[in-house]
């Protein structure tokens, strides 16, 4: 439904021969799939996807591209922007940050189901637990959260309490490095989630986010210099209630 749009006069069709613009899925989008499709005259093709550029490798842009008219992704040079929301000022809720600080025991978690990434974001986090306790959940760990029967199960929003209530910091790492790309799951540590994320990958996370709401890994030399740092800010009560604070002044909406 286009009901919640700017733009509400638009409306879905099923035949291709009647619509006025055509989405494609990028991840899936071959020349004998496309070849079959008459474009009607002043018909625009958009070629989609939420995915990183990563997994579009297979997409061979001298024969696919030139067929399409616009793109739809979430590079900012897209002809529409795909993104997933965005972070709002809100008024901070009426919360005990110095005692939630009390409560939080346990240092940072991960909840990551793919193993072997382009980013190698694994081995980075693999030299970053030699200083400091990093539990891992999911596929690529031997954590679960309560109530969830499978491991790979574990990034789903009945994590999400645990986070709050126990953990300090959480590890938002991308499994690539794309220009513009940020998970959705890192705009869910924005729902009432009193958690520090950290974040890498090729976002621009200072240039488009709120400063002081989460900790940028390339910041730092070296995953070992990351995990002292956050040994430090875990330990120091007022900057740790003070990060707190100010990510509670921001919330992820849809768009």
């Amino acid at each position: 439904s286009f009901d919640v749009c700017r733009y509400n006069k638009c409306k879905w069709v099923d035949d291709n021969t009647q619509a006025d613009a055509v989405l494609f899925r990028a991840s899936s989008v071959r020349n004998w799939e496309i070849e079959p499709f008459r474009r009607k005259p002043g018909q625009r093709w958009v070629l989609y996807t939420a995915d990183p550029a990563a997994k579009m490798f297979r997409l061979d842009g001298s024969d696919v591209g030139s067929n399409f008219n616009a793109t739809a992704t979430y590079q900012l040079h897209s002809d529409y922007r795909r993104i997933f929301g965005r972070l709002q000022r809100i008024k901070p809720p009426a919360l005990d940050f110095e005692k939630i600080f009390a409560g939080k025991k346990r240092q940072v978690a991960w909840f990551v189901s793919h193993c072997d990434t382009w980013s190698k974001r694994e081995l980075y986090v693999e030299r970053m637990r030699r200083l400091i306790p990093v539990d891992i959940f999911g596929a690529c760990g031997n954590l679960t959260c309560e109530g969830v029967e499978h491991r790979k199960e574990n990034d789903r929003a009945v994590c999400l309490p645990m986070l709050n209530e126990h953990y300090k910091f959480y590890l938002s790492f991308e499994n690539s490095f794309c220009k513009d790309y940020v998970t959705e799951k890192f705009f869910k540590l924005f729902q009432g989630v009193n958690v520090i994320p950290v974040v890498q990958g090729g976002f621009d996370y200072k240039k488009n986010l709120p400063s002081n709401v989460f900790v940028d890994s390339s910041d730092f030399k070296s995953p070992e210099d990351l995990a002292r740092y956050l040994l430090q800010l875990g330990k120091d009560k007022d900057r740790y209630v003070n990060m707190l604070k100010r990510k509670a002044t921001w919330a992820f909406r849809d768009v």
